[in-house]
């Protein structure tokens, strides 16, 4: 944020297997000139690693795959702040899969981060978004942050009705944001939602076969690759 080196940040060294998932072998604190020192020989081999560093509230991740340097790594940290900042929603799209008396739902948040500040506000959550009563409060979330894997996040209730919330700390760069949830369905009926974000581009995308008709729906055609068809506002 400041573009100095940062004191105080915690640099954690991981080992990623797939039957322990993230294991930690050492880690250190960034020193005043904002340097730090892990002293582990993880040279050679097949295995991957991760350094996570902590600061401010949030973390951030740098994967090390096999042959990758291990020296003069640099790691970008940033203040964190609870106001959104730059950070938006750029593309937000609802895959609807309708199939034997039920509709499962995959929504994609895609947030861009100009700006100099990650967004974190533990107490409120940086996405909210729209979940039917239908679906039972069951939804599965993920996020992949700027250079990370996908993760699972939790979900909780905010105080509107039908809203939920993620606690995850929007970086800069791109974050994206994965639900899935399931409703019941019969075909042809009318199905609603909302968007409580602020979107600057939304699509609501349908398989090959399936058609979908609404005031204000614009057909932008098939994608080429799986000949899904994609509406937007």
């Amino acid at each position: 944020t400041t573009g100095k080196p940062q004191a105080g940040a915690t640099v954690a060294l991981n080992k990623l297997g797939q039957q322990l998932g993230i294991e930690m072998i050492d880690q250190a604190k960034s020193g005043a000139d904002g340097s730090f020192t892990i002293v582990q020989d993880i040279s050679g081999g097949q295995t991957p690693y991760l350094i996570r560093t902590a600061y401010d509230g949030v973390t951030y991740n740098h994967m090390l795959p096999p042959g990758s340097p291990t020296t003069g790594l640099t790691i970008e940290v940033y203040n964190s702040s609870k106001q959104p900042g730059a950070a938006k929603v750029s593309k937000h799209m609802l895959l609807f899969e309708p199939s034997g008396g039920q509709m499962e739902i995959n929504e994609t948040f895609l947030f861009q981060n100009g700006g100099q500040t990650a967004w974190n506000d533990p107490g409120n959550g940086t996405l909210h978004f729209f979940l039917p009563a239908a679906s039972e409060g069951k939804v599965k979330a993920e996020v992949t942050g700027p250079g990370s894997m996908p993760i699972g996040a939790p979900v909780a209730k905010t105080t509107k009705p039908d809203v939920f919330e993620v606690d995850y700390p929007v970086k800069p760069g791109e974050t994206r944001f994965d639900l899935t949830y399931i409703v019941p369905y019969t075909e042809g009926a009318p199905y609603e939602g909302k968007i409580v974000t602020k979107d600057e581009n939304t699509y609501l995308i349908v398989p090959n076969g399936v058609t979908m008709t609404g005031e204000g729906l614009n057909d932008l055609g098939a994608e080429p690759k799986t000949q899904a068809h994609l509406y937007g506002f």
